[in-house]
């Protein structure tokens, strides 16, 4: 990302140095969350939703461990925005029945809101480290419906935060 793509990028658009995002959802997500962790200078600003937490072996909250432990050493100048959508977890009562049984054993597995809720609450203390974290849950979407509307939301949020220094 940071050796190959970010070059590669900058040789066909001009790039603010200070004002990089990295965006991910659902496994998306659980990849910026991996560098935010191991790399928190590679991005000012970090948008991740609907982690899916409970995959991989709890990998990400694994790393969420070790980075929150290494946080006594230095400093992070970085913006997470943390969110879910409400039906990331449950069923959204106009799906089929025959579907909602299929697919409620895989929504508990993923752990998205639960696991991202339990994530944000570990990473508070680290706000006097300079982690600034926000955590949104986007009623009556589902885990699809959710990124347009994410996306309306998290411009302001971003540029605000970027503008604030």
């Amino acid at each position: 990302l940071r050796e190959e793509l970010e070059p590669w990028v900058k040789r066909r658009v001009e790039i603010d140095d200070e004002r990089r995002t990295l965006f991910g959802h659902s496994l998306g997500c659980s990849f910026a969350l991996h560098v935010l962790f191991t790399q928190p200078q590679a991005f000012r600003d970090y948008v991740c939703g609907s982690p899916s937490l409970g995959f991989n072996g709890g990998y990400v909250l694994d790393s969420a461990e070790r980075f929150i432990a290494a946080q006594d050493k230095r400093q992070v100048d970085a913006h997470l925005l943390l969110y879910v959508a409400e039906y990331d977890e449950k069923m959204q009562p106009s799906l089929n029945p025959a579907v909602a049984e299929k697919l409620a054993p895989q929504l508990q597995r993923a752990r998205i809101v639960s696991g991202a809720r339990e994530l944000y609450q570990k990473l508070q203390p680290l706000e006097k480290s300079g982690l600034q974290t926000r955590f949104m849950e986007i009623q009556g979407e589902n885990h699809i419906s959710v990124v347009p509307v994410l996306i309306n939301r998290m411009l302001p949020i971003v540029l605000r935060a970027r503008a604030e220094g």
